[in-house]
């Protein structure tokens, strides 16, 4: 009968204790498709509670020892895994301490094992000792690492955790049952993914929203282009540069007539006649430089290391674009251009060439009353 009992207990912490091996297996698996996949956010905790769970399955697989200090000795040796985990939640301030304890925890955990198994100094009831150095170890853990430092991040969820796996290492060594030590273990775990996926969930979502800000910090939000603060950081970190580059060119295009657009046509066509002119330029200038809208109807190209011919060139090209669309539309998209290269021993900065590019645009200009402007013959009468 006995006998019939003791089967049953280690047939019951074998399935117990594979399901547990099995689950540290698929956290880490989480672990690995979160780093490749989802990186911008750490997924290090899964990796930890991992190997957590695989710490405490491994040594119970066997039975070949009559007793169960062999798992308690696994155990408390995963107490370095699970601090891992808990330092994601704790104060810089409590942890040093906290990690002092747990590491005379484990010491002491082995130096007990060691003295009991190798007969050298044999402690009555050896279990019972590395139950209580565990648990002080484990105690200061959950207790001062989730809960001392409340306002990072630490959620209900986890917190349910923490005294699910106190509340199993008390319980299985009142009743002197490793069984619902692991099963408590496992539930944990269970638990803890769910608060763990909750924390990474929102995480990611910050890192996202974050990053989303800054790209709308940058981009124009009616043409989709690269902005005047984003125009201002390129300046500078090339203006830094500017002896790396073997020519440097600044192109500035000015959409004339737009507030006659807008009076006589309606903001939405002028917002439309921008967002032509913007995909025109970027159509254009896209696989040479770097193009933007710095104002309402200016726009700013700039190219480094090509030749005079091939920016030339390419003007040529833009002009050509532009001609086209005008022989399609009735509303025109008169433009007016200026460019130059930045004159290396002359030019203190970047921003001289900018100033010229944009003289010269604006030395250009035009104002064009053409027959596309209703009324405009009429107001020429007048």
């Amino acid at each position: 009968m006995a006998g019939d009992l003791i089967l049953t207990s280690q047939k019951l912490i074998l399935s117990t204790n594979y399901m547990l091996f099995l689950y540290g297996l698929f956290t880490v698996f989480m672990f690995s498709l979160l780093d490749r996949y989802m990186n911008e956010v750490s997924s290090m905790d899964f990796l930890y509670l991992g190997l957590f769970d695989a710490m405490v399955a491994l040594p119970l697989f066997s039975f070949k020892y009559p007793n169960t200090s062999y798992g308690f000795l696994f155990l408390g040796l995963s107490i370095i895994p699970l601090l891992k985990l808990y330092q994601t939640y704790c104060n810089s301030k409590y942890f040093h301490f906290i990690k002092l304890v747990n590491r005379f925890a484990v010491v002491v955990t082995i130096a007990v094992f060691l003295l009991d198994n190798v007969s050298i100094f044999p402690v009555e009831h050896s279990d019972t000792f590395i139950y209580i150095i565990l648990f002080i170890g484990l105690l200061l853990t959950t207790f001062l690492a989730a809960n001392i430092y409340r306002e990072k991040s630490i959620t209900p969820i986890f917190s349910s955790a923490n005294l699910i796996l106190i509340l199993s290492i008390v319980g299985g060594a009142l009743s002197e049952s490793i069984e619902i030590i692991i099963l408590g273990i496992l539930i944990f775990s269970i638990v803890a993914t769910v608060a763990l996926i909750d924390n990474f969930v929102k995480e990611y979502r910050n890192e996202t929203l974050k990053y989303m800000r800054e790209k709308l910090v940058y981009k124009d939000i009616l043409t989709s282009m690269k902005n005047r603060q984003s125009f201002e950081k390129q300046l500078k970190e090339d203006d830094k540069n500017i002896n790396d580059f073997n020519s440097y060119w600044a192109i500035s295009i000015d959409l004339s007539d737009i507030k006659y657009v807008n009076n006589n046509f309606g903001y939405s066509h002028g917002d439309k006649l921008i967002q032509n002119l913007a995909d025109s330029i970027e159509d254009t200038f896209e696989d040479i430089g770097n193009c933007f809208r710095i104002g309402g109807d200016e726009f700013i190209i700039l190219i480094k290391n090509e030749p005079k011919e091939k920016v030339e060139r390419y003007i040529e090209l833009f002009q050509s674009v532009v001609s086209s669309y005008n022989k399609l539309h009735d509303i025109k998209m008169i433009t007016s251009l200026g460019y130059d290269s930045y004159k290396f021993g002359y030019d203190k900065s970047i921003f001289d060439l900018v100033s010229r590019t944009d003289y010269m645009m604006c030395k250009n200009k035009r104002r064009f009353k053409t027959s596309w402007m209703p009324y405009a013959n009429e107001e020429l009468q007048e």
